[in-house]
C-alpha cells in the first residue's frame, strides 16, 4: 500500500488546522464588538443618536427593496446545455414575478474545459450563450445585472484587453471601462446602498487547475480603499466577488472590507452537496456568505434589506412559494456593528416577503409554537402582522411562517430571533472553509486538484 498519497492528505488536513487556529487566534481582532460602522445621518449629514432615531418597522412598505445573486453558472458548449435556457426561464418564471432591483452575478460565468475536461479554453460560443441569456433577461427584468469575473472566466486569458477577455465585451461591466473591481450605489428616497465587486482573478489567467486562488496587488488593494472611502456615508455597504475572502492572497484583506456588512461569493460549489450552507461572520463583524452554484444545483440567492436590515434565503429554482422573514430577522446573521438592531425592538409588525406565480392563500404566523395569526398582503409581496417585540426581550425564540397559494404548494419557514441580540453560534465547517487564512496552507492545498472548480 502506498501511503505516501495518505501522509500528504492528512499533512494538508494538519496545515489547514494550523491555519484556522492560527486565524482565530490571530492578535488584535476579537469577537467583541469595538467599533460601530452603521449610523442614521441627518440631511446635513450629522449622525443622528439612537434615541433620535424615529424610524419604526410598521405595517407599511417603505425603506424596503430586494435584489438576486446567482452564481457558477458554467455555461458549456460541451456540457449541460441546459444551464443557459434555465436561467433565461429563471427569468421569465421566476425573477418576473419576485421582481428585484437587480441582480448580481458572481463570477465562473463560463466553464471554458476542453470536451476531454483535461485542458482549458475560452469559447467564444459560450459567452454567446450568457449575451442571449442577458438579453432575454433584459426582456422582462427591469432591474440592471452586474456581473465579476471568475477563475473560469481568465482560463488562458493573458491580461485584461487581451482579445480572449471575453468578460469584458459580453457581460454588463463592459460599462466600467478597463477597471476589474468596481462599485456602484443604489439610491433611494431613504438613503444609498453601496455594492463593491472584487475581481481577484490572476492576471495572467494561468490554464486548470492553477487558479483556484485569487490574489490582490497593492494597487488592487488601494483601489478598494479608494472605494471604501467614498462609500463611508451610505446606509449599507456589500461586497461580492467570485472568491470567498479565505480564497483571496492578500495582505488584511478583511481589515479593507471590515465597513461592509457582508461579502457575497460563489466558487465552492456547497463542496460537491456536502455544505450546503456555507456561511459565517468574520471578526470584523462583516457576514461571509457563499452561495451554491446554478451549474449542478440550479440555485439562487434573494437578499432584502428592510430598514437597513439585511435578510436572505437560498433557494432552489422553480419551488413556490419563495419566503422571505425580514423581521425579525435570523438571529444568526445579526450584524451589530452594521445594523440598526434597536429598530426590531421598537418594530410595531412581522414582516414577511411571499412571492408566487398564483394568488397567495394565506401566511400564517408562529413565535414559539404559539399561533399568533395570518399576515395580511400590503403591496408587491409584502405582508405584515402587528406584534409585540416586548414579548420576547430575553434569549432566542423561533418564528414559523407557512405559506400556501391557490395551486395548492405550500411552504413553512422558521428562524430563531432574539430582542436582545442573543445568537446562536455558525457551524463549524464553513467557518473552518470560509475564516482560515489560506496563504498559510496554499502551497499545500494547490498539490490536490478538486471538482470544486
Amino acid at each position: 500500500m502506498n501511503i505516501i498519497p495518505l501522509l500528504c492528505g492528512l499533512v494538508t488536513v494538519i496545515i489547514i488546522i494550523i491555519a484556522f487556529i492560527y486565524d482565530l487566534t490571530e492578535p488584535g481582532t476579537s469577537s467583541t464588538p469595538t467599533e460601530v460602522y452603521y449610523s442614521v445621518t441627518k440631511e446635513n449629514g450629522k449622525a443622528l443618536k439612537q434615541d433620535e432615531d424615529n424610524t419604526v418597522l410598521n405595517g407599511e412598505h417603505d425603506k424596503l427593496f430586494w435584489f438576486i445573486q446567482v452564481t457558477d453558472m458554467h455555461f458549456s458548449i460541451f456540457r449541460d446545455l441546459k444551464r443557459g435556457p434555465d436561467l433565461i426561464q429563471f427569468c421569465q418564471s421566476q425573477i418576473s414575478i419576485i421582481r428585484p432591483k437587480f441582480v448580481i452575478v458572481s463570477g465562473d460565468i463560463v466553464d471554458a474545459k476542453t470536451e476531454n475536461m483535461l485542458g482549458s479554453q475560452q469559447y467564444l460560443a459560450e459567452w454567446k450563450i450568457y449575451q442571449q441569456v442577458t438579453d432575454e433577461c433584459a426582456r422582462v427584468v427591469q432591474g440592471q445585472w452586474f456581473d465579476i469575473r471568475g477563475n473560469h472566466d481568465v482560463f488562458d486569458v493573458p491580461h485584461v484587453n487581451s482579445s480572449n477577455n471575453y468578460f469584458k465585451r459580453y457581460t454588463s461591466q463592459k460599462k466600467f471601462s478597463n477597471q476589474t473591481s468596481y462599485m456602484f450605489d443604489f439610491n433611494t428616497g431613504y438613503g444609498r446602498y453601496t455594492f463593491i465587486g472584487i475581481d481577484a482573478c490572476l492576471a495572467p489567467g494561468p490554464r486548470r487547475p492553477f487558479n483556484f486562488f485569487g490574489r490582490l496587488r497593492e494597487q488592487d488593494v488601494n483601489q478598494l480603499l479608494e472605494y471604501t472611502h467614498k462609500s463611508r456615508n451610505s446606509n449599507l455597504t456589500i461586497w461580492f466577488s467570485h472568491y470567498p475572502t479565505s480564497f483571496i492572497i492578500s495582505p488584511d484583506l478583511r481589515s479593507v472590507m471590515k465597513r461592509g456588512i457582508a461579502h457575497l461569493s460563489g466558487h465552492l460549489h456547497t463542496l460537491g452537496g456536502h455544505v450546503p450552507n456555507m456561511y459565517t461572520r468574520q471578526k470584523t463583524g462583516m457576514l461571509e456568505l457563499e452561495l451554491g452554484d446554478w451549474k449542478d444545483n440550479r440555485m439562487f440567492r434573494l437578499l432584502a434589506i428592510d430598514h437597513d436590515l439585511l435578510s436572505f434565503t437560498d433557494e432552489v429554482i422553480n419551488t413556490w412559494p419563495l419566503v422571505l422573514i425580514t423581521n425579525p430577522k435570523h438571529a444568526l446573521f445579526l450584524a451589530p456593528r452594521h445594523e440598526p438592531l434597536y429598530r426590531i425592538a421598537t418594530s410595531t409588525h412581522i414582516r414577511i416577503l411571499a412571492f408566487s406565480p398564483s394568488l397567495i392563500k394565506y401566511v400564517n404566523v408562529s413565535i414559539d409554537n404559539i399561533f399568533l395569526g395570518s399576515a395580511e398582503p400590503v403591496k408587491d409581496g409584502l405582508f405584515v402582522l402587528p406584534w409585540q417585540p416586548a414579548s420576547y426581550a430575553k434569549g432566542l425564540h423561533k418564528i414559523s411562517v407557512s405559506v400556501a397559494d391557490s395551486q395548492g404548494h405550500q411552504k413553512t419557514v422558521e428562524q430563531p430571533f432574539s430582542i436582545d441580540n442573543s445568537q446562536p453560534n455558525f457551524s463549524f465547517v464553513p467557518k473552518l472553509l470560509l475564516m482560515m487564512n489560506h496563504f498559510v496552507s496554499f502551497s499545500s492545498i494547490t498539490d490536490h486538484n478538486t471538482d470544486f472548480q
